[in-house]
């Protein structure tokens, strides 16, 4: 239930900002790294640059050659094309994450859990050895 919770937030989130990718340089920049880093093309696939009248960055291709300091342009027919997009690629980084996250807390739960206990023993030593003085 959370997952799908995640997914459409996910989602909502990269629609609304995907508009924005020519004229927000914080977006744009988002969307490159996270189309550099995950080797993916918008957000279900490369079609979502043309249906919002965006021209396809150079991101959506890795290992672009570059002539006379600019990109040569990223086409679906030029090598290392990404075609997965990056809603399902971002929606498994994050439950990933969260496992992690779950399992240190899990962790610092049980170490907490055990100090507690060791201070419980303690202190019922302390108070036995005043008894018997």
């Amino acid at each position: 239930m959370k997952h799908q919770d995640l997914e459409n937030s996910i989602l909502a989130h990269l629609n609304g900002t995907i508009k924005e990718y020519d004229t927000n340089k914080d977006v744009a920049k988002t969307f490159d790294i996270v189309q550099t880093d995950f080797k993916c093309c918008g957000i279900n696939g490369p079609d979502d640059w043309k249906a919002n009248n965006i021209s396809m960055p150079a991101t959506c291709c890795s290992g672009q050659e570059i002539t006379g300091g600019v990109p040569a342009p990223c086409t679906p027919l030029s090598d290392h094309f990404h075609k997965e997009g990056c809603l399902d690629k971002l929606v498994q980084y994050f439950k990933d994450t969260a496992l992690v996250l779950g399992g240190v807390g899990i962790g610092v739960a049980i170490v907490q859990l055990l100090g507690v206990i060791f201070a419980c023993c303690l202190a019922r030593s302390i108070r036995s050895q005043y008894e018997t003085v």
